[in-house]
């Protein structure tokens, strides 16, 4: 790849016109075509390496088995279902606590209208959300037939995904700037 990077500058510099005899130049002007073919290379260098770069070693799970980068946890048309939680915590410390606000079995993993859903809940909150705190939801899929709890007998790590977002945010009170400068009144 170095050797076809060198060409590659090689090939610029030879294909600039010839220009006619000039007086001798001062020597820091002569430096800047050497600088400028250094950082030539150095340019096609990195966008070569970023286009074609080597393959990364695969990851493996605990089994060993191979794990191929970029590919769907589901096959399209299987079943999966959906839990979620709210919760004052950005961290689910405890599940055993909550009661889930949602919980959908059976739902096909496609591009089919039928998987549309709403759902309105009414939540109280506490005193520490009316005074600027955070609401999380927490939110669960697993394929059909498996846990999402890590403590159950049928609890599968690759067939679970987990996220977590806020459902709302603080921002501060915008407080009026009385002060009055003197200086931009001219």
């Amino acid at each position: 790849m170095g050797i076809l990077i060198f060409l590659g500058v090689e090939i610029l510099i030879e294909l600039q016109p010839a220009q006619p005899a000039q007086p001798a130049q001062p020597q820091a002007q002569q430096g800047g075509s050497w600088m400028s073919s250094i950082f030539r290379m150095v340019m096609m260098y990195s966008m070569f390496s970023l286009f074609f770069r080597g393959k990364s070693t695969p990851q493996t799970d605990t089994s060993g088995k191979i794990i191929p980068p970029l590919v769907n946890l589901w096959t399209s048309g299987e079943k999966f279902d959906i839990i979620v939680y709210l919760s004052e915590s950005s961290q689910l410390q405890s599940i055993k606590d909550l009661q889930p606000i949602w919980k959908e079995k059976d739902l096909y993993y496609d591009w089919n209208d039928t998987n549309y859903r709403e759902i309105y809940v009414e939540y109280h909150p506490s005193k520490d959300v009316q005074n600027n705190g955070t609401i999380f939801m927490h939110a669960f899929l697993t394929k059909s037939g498996y846990s999402h709890l890590p403590w159950s007998g049928n609890f599968d790590r690759t067939a679970t995904v987990y996220a977590s977002h806020p459902m709302n945010k603080y921002l501060p009170y915008k407080q009026k700037n009385n002060k009055e400068f003197i200086v931009w009144r001219i």
